[in-house]
């Protein structure tokens, strides 16, 4: 497993059970809810996109679709980039080595 996964998932579990709260709350328009439940569902399939070899693509979702969700968001989008980093680093190991 690639360092910043847990990160990722973390984050994306954290924003679904928000948003599921939000969607919740009936003092709140359902528009509201409903579009962050979706934006949370994005962000949780780019963190299970990222353990299929689309783990590029899985990992760009996971820090676009963290954005809205800031305070927590930040730990996904650090998951994401440390995801990518990695990725550039086995590339560049497989390229020299």
């Amino acid at each position: 497993m690639k360092p910043g996964f847990g990160q990722a998932l973390a984050s994306a579990l954290i924003t679904m059970a928000l948003s599921a709260l939000t969607a919740s709350d009936p003092e709140l328009p359902a528009a509201i809810g409903y579009t962050l439940f979706g934006l949370a569902s994005m962000n949780l399939l780019g963190a299970l996109l990222m353990l299929t070899p689309m783990n590029k693509a899985g990992a760009i979702l996971v820090i676009v679709f963290s954005i809205p969700f800031v305070p927590i968001g930040i730990i996904g989008i650090l998951g994401g980039r440390k995801w990518l980093d990695e990725l550039k680093r086995e590339a560049f190991n497989a390229a020299v080595g």
